[in-house]
């Protein structure tokens, strides 16, 4: 039995997620999202069927919540999500990947937390190097006992908010809609050397070079593959990032980030 796992990734943690499942499985196809984000038209073609994404804002990315809600998974026989996340908040990302699933008459048989290293530098501080090798250490294990769920179709619940907090909520839709338009925060400073990186990193194609200059067109998704691909760490955000340093998965490299687009 085939499975296909459509994941969502800015600065690695994702796809090394993605990756590491699909390589304990016999057949496995991975498809990055923002692929076919935009077709008319998405529809699954296997048995199983994952979504593997980074949760922002204590729930869904806005170009993940449109993929579910777009694709197709009438054939689909079993679905497992996985998100990955710093902090240790629930959130409302499992509640509303349900909720999406229920109109299609679906529900997720599996569900898992990945604790991964923190990306986010325009909201808080990276995490130490040494808590970095330590969660990517915890979570090699939890990423093959994940797969022996997903090989053998068995259930897990998704790890749903005791209580839902309708103030997470709120925080997690205003996000969504406004994401768009949070690239304007976006800038280079004097050592951008015009290679063109933050260009070919952008997973949504958010970004134009003018004059040997990035500039942000406002389809922005805040995935912060920009700013910490950066070889000369010029993009900075507002007045955030200035003092802080940049993070990517340490077994992905920017041309694998490159390469997954289509």
């Amino acid at each position: 039995m085939t499975t296909t796992i459509y994941y969502f990734t800015g600065t690695g943690n994702s796809l090394s997620i993605a990756r590491g499942i699909a390589t304990e499985l016999d057949e496995a196809e991975l498809i990055f999202m923002p692929n076919h984000w935009k077709d008319e038209e998405i529809v699954a073609k296997s048995e199983r069927v994952g979504f593997i994404f980074p949760m922002y804002y204590f729930g869904l990315p806005q170009i993940v919540y449109e993929f579910i809600e777009k694709i197709n998974l009438d054939i689909v026989q079993y679905l497992f999500a996985g998100v990955d996340r710093d902090g240790i908040m629930d959130g409302v990302a499992f509640v509303q990947i349900e909720q999406l699933l229920s109109e299609k008459g679906k529900q997720l048989n599996a569900g898992w937390f990945l604790q991964m290293p923190n990306n986010d530098i325009p909201v808080d501080d990276l995490n130490s190097e040494e808590e970095v090798n330590e969660k990517l250490k915890q979570v090699k294990p939890q990423i093959k006992e994940i797969a022996k769920y997903i090989r053998d179709k068995k259930n897990h619940p998704p790890p749903l908010p005791k209580k839902i907090i309708r103030s997470v909520e709120k925080t997690n839709t205003i996000f969504r809609r406004g994401v768009f338009t949070m690239d304007q925060n976006y800038y280079t400073d004097e050592s951008c050397s015009s290679c063109g990186i933050c260009e070919e990193v952008c997973p949504i194609d958010n970004i134009i070079m003018e004059n040997g200059k990035p500039q942000w067109q406002h389809t922005c998704q805040m995935c912060v593959a920009c700013i910490n691909f950066c070889p000369e760490e010029a993009i900075q955000y507002a007045d955030k990032t200035q003092e802080r340093g940049r993070y990517h998965h340490p077994e992905i490299t920017v041309q694998e980030i490159i390469d997954q687009k289509l």
